[in-house]
């Protein structure tokens, strides 16, 4: 029998975080340069797929009308 899987999702208001409890541990999960914080940003470019987390963030300041970052 298989262990059951688990998942914790923080959602902040600026930044989220992800863990999962796997082999008896709880793991946050890390983006490629190791940033387990990833901020709450969405683009939707006019070509591709969304962008999402410090890529997104970065690209605010020049696609403010298509960048979501803020549900207050």
């Amino acid at each position: 029998m298989c262990p059951p899987k688990v998942i914790g999702i923080d959602l902040g208001e600026s930044y989220s975080r992800v863990g999962v409890f796997r082999n008896k541990t709880f793991q946050i999960i890390t983006d490629g340069q190791g940033r387990s914080a990833i901020p709450n940003y969405v683009e939707f470019p006019s070509h591709g797929a969304p962008v999402v987390g410090f890529e997104a963030k970065d690209q605010a300041l020049s696609n403010p009308k298509k960048t979501i970052y803020d549900s207050r």
